[in-house]
């Protein structure tokens, strides 16, 4: 059946109806024990270190309370309730809340790679076949919209069943500043806002997002986790409202909002929104960059119209004229909310395998998706500045450098275009950080980060709150921590399988043949992948580290474990496989170089071209204004000198009287 996939986890039935719980050996640790059992489930079943909020939020849950992170895409929301889900021993179901079916449809994708069984329970999915199997927790994760899970009569009737009751663990409200906009819709606040006007496909979204409470209340408390890469603290409160909760019933927690990876950049637009010509700078003759060297790309438009606009100017630029008519181009196509589900989901197929490098869409593109292949997003004109953190956010998503352009108008009517038009000391309103966004001198990582926290776009150098949140981008340490490790997560398990089998064959030496202890009570799987997670730092550039590596492990437990450890690593450090490695860098960076050399090169070239444009432009502005003032100079002197032949002939007729 389209959307199920092999399971993983869950074994046991559970018998009780009362709210499902973790087992008293879980929820009993203190703490510390929590969160280190947490971690240790985590590297178990990812091979990888979690992060520190997955881990807080996680522990969170585990605790039976509700949990409302805040994170910029791509730092490993969706993880959080695959972590709480393997901390059950039994049959058990996460519910998830999606704004997007497509949304639903890549998450069940992810859920085949860690192998748990999941299902979207679209208009196709949803029959009396697929409730039974949710009923009897053949399903971990159920994805739903919000229509499904408030108006569907086959689903109420399950949802309030004592079977799916017993077995519902948790329950994930996805992309939770829906609920806010749901809010505005319906108050008719955004009637007019540039910050709906601006965002076409964004504003209806999911009307029924402001209706979960009623639903919320109908579960045995269990816990609830809301996910949002942007909540300004105006929208946090009216969803706890919305949701029908207290401040205290939730537990807060921040990450970080902006990736340093990304490169973002502002660039004044010289050409009207409307017309799009801004994105002649942008792009070479297909001549000189063909599609398959192109760097794949997202261009966010205000509207749907305007999408097919963006189209037509790209193939202006390349010379590629009427390709936008092409539902099949090799270069660039398109993507909204009116766009056929056939088109979409085709669309999204042949971008993500690399068939065409640029996609221009609405906000209806990457909502929650993950798009890793993206290098470039570009947005076009002003914009609400959540909105736009979470368009640029779709690129870098696999820690490569990530580049956002920001086209926006230095004049919008009707609005604020320049600093000295705002009230410092006021709050800024929606409109008031759309045009914030656009003027404002100070560093805009810095400054989409204060949006969220304080709810408004600075626009001096010596604000308060700015020379806080500026002051702690630069202290903060890199989110990776000062263990780091430049294998591949392959390599790294290799290293580590390798010291764990390398032991077992030196421990037997130390111990007596009746000993107690085994040689996975010194050092086991943990152990090998903690060390190799300091791999930079043992063996860096210059040589092996002992110092750092006894540092490492905090110094030995036992005779030879120096020794033994140093042996072993440059064993494997010599072995063919790590020699293999080494030859594989070095032709990659080969390559990087090359690769940037040519980027170079084609940057210079685009911009020759762009220069070369703008100067014929320019030059055929002035010569038709040349022609204009010339006519009007000839058809002045003309008119002067019929004025003044008339004039002449008139006084030559009156002497002839006199």
């Amino acid at each position: 059946m389209n959307g199920q996939q092999d399971f993983i986890g869950p074994l046991e039935e559970t018998n009780s109806c009362k709210a499902l719980k973790l087992p008293k050996r879980v929820t009993g640790l203190n703490d510390e024990q929590l969160d280190q059992h947490i971690r240790s489930e985590a590297i178990k079943f990812y091979h990888d270190e979690p992060k520190e909020l997955q881990v807080q939020a996680v522990s969170t849950l585990a605790r039976g309370r509700k949990c409302f992170l805040r994170a910029g895409t791509g730092y490993g929301k969706t993880r959080i309730s695959e972590m709480y889900f393997n901390l059950f021993k039994t049959k058990v179901v996460v519910l998830v809340l999606n704004p997007l079916d497509s949304l639903g449809d890549d998450q069940v994708r992810e859920k085949k790679i860690v192998k748990i069984k999941s299902v979207n329970l679209n208009k196709m999915m949803l029959n009396r076949e697929v409730i039974q199997k949710i009923k009897s927790g053949y399903f971990g994760f159920v994805y739903l919209s919000p229509e499904v899970f408030l108006n569907n009569n086959l689903f109420t009737e399950m949802f309030f069943s004592h079977e799916f009751q017993k077995i519902l663990a948790l329950m994930v409200i996805d992309e939770a500043h829906m609920v806010y906009l749901w809010g505005l819709v319906t108050s008719k606040a955004a009637k007019g806002m540039a910050t709906f006007t601006r965002h076409e496909d964004r504003g209806p979204f999911r009307i029924a997002y402001g209706s979960i409470a009623t639903r919320l209340m109908a579960t045995n408390n269990i816990p609830v986790l809301m996910l949002s890469a942007t909540c300004r603290p105006i929208a946090v409160s009216s969803i706890i409202s919305n949701l029908r909760l207290q401040p205290s019933d939730i537990t807060m927690i921040d990450g970080e909002l902006t990736r340093p990876e990304i490169w973002i950049i502002r660039i004044p637009m010289k050409f009207t929104l409307k017309s799009c010509d801004d994105l002649l700078r942008i792009f070479a003759p297909q001549s000189k960059v063909p599609a398959e060297k192109a760097i794949p790309m997202l261009i966010y438009s205000s509207s749907r119209n305007l999408t097919f606009q963006v189209m037509k100017v790209v193939n202006e630029a390349r010379h590629t004229k009427k390709h936008e008519y092409d539902p099949l181009d090799g270069f660039i196509r398109r993507y909204h909310s009116v766009t056929g589900e056939e088109d979409k989901a085709d669309n999204m197929k042949d971008y993500m395998e690399s068939k065409f490098p640029v996609m221009s869409a609405t906000m209806a593109l990457g909502l929650g998706q993950n798009l890793k292949r993206v290098r470039c997003v570009i947005h076009m004109g002003r914009g609400d500045p959540a909105s736009i953190v979470q368009m640029i956010g779709r690129c870098g998503r696999d820690g490569s450098t990530g580049l956002a352009l920001l086209f926006m108008e230095p004049v919008r009517q009707k609005g604020k275009n320049s600093v000295e038009d705002f009230d410092l000391g006021a709050n800024q309103g929606e409109d008031d950080r759309v045009d914030a966004m656009a003027v404002s001198p100070v560093c805009l990582r810095v400054a989409i980060n204060m949006d969220n926290k304080h709810g408004y776009i600075p626009l001096e150098a010596d604000d308060r709150n700015y020379v806080a949140e500026r002051s702690r981008e630069v202290k903060k340490k890199p989110n990776k921590g000062p263990a780091t490790c430049k294998l591949s997560p392959v390599d790294a398990a290799h290293l580590a399988n390798h010291l764990v089998e390398d032991f077992k064959s030196f421990m037997p030496e130390l111990l007596a043949p009746d000993a107690e202890f085994v040689p996975a009570d010194f050092f086991g799987p943990l152990d090998a992948v903690e060390l190799v997670a300091s791999f930079d730092q043992i063996f860096p550039v210059e040589g092996f580290d002992t110092r750092h590596l006894q540092d490492v492990i905090g110094g030995p437990w036992f005779p030879g474990q120096l020794g033994w450890l140093t042996g072993s690593i440059m064993d494997w450090i010599a072995s063919d496989y790590y020699q293999d490695i080494l030859e594989k860098n070095e032709i990659a960076a080969r390559e990087e170089i090359r690769r940037a050399a040519e980027v170079r090169e084609q940057a210079y070239e685009i911009l020759e071209e762009a220069t070369a444009r703008a100067a014929e432009k320019t030059f055929q502005q002035e010569e038709r204004k040349r022609v204009n003032d010339e006519r009007k100079r000839v058809n002045d002197e003309r008119k002067a000198a019929k004025k003044h032949i008339s004039g002449g002939r008139n006084q030559a007729t009156d002497n002839l009287h006199e």
